[in-house]
């Protein structure tokens, strides 16, 4: 394909109209390569930046110890 159609499927996977499937078919590549091409022009597969992506593993950090702690039975060794 032509780096134009590659641009724009890139353009429609952005702008919600396309799945990252369709626009690896529309850019004629393997949907791998289209990750890989979302990450050359600083977009990111999961839809969030990379310091929002930061900020969710943060969280989740900090849930998953303070639920560990919750769910300890009276008796149980730390």
């Amino acid at each position: 394909m032509t780096p134009v159609t590659k641009l724009l499927a890139i353009e429609l996977y952005k702008s919600g109209k396309l799945s990252a499937g369709l626009a690896a078919r529309m850019a004629g590549v393997p949907r791998t390569a289209f990750l890989f091409l979302l990450s050359q022009h600083g977009l990111s597969p999961f839809g969030e930046e990379p310091d929002e992506i930061e900020d969710d593993v943060k969280y989740a950090r900090a849930a998953s110890h303070h639920s560990s702690s919750i769910n300890r039975f009276p008796g149980d060794l730390p």
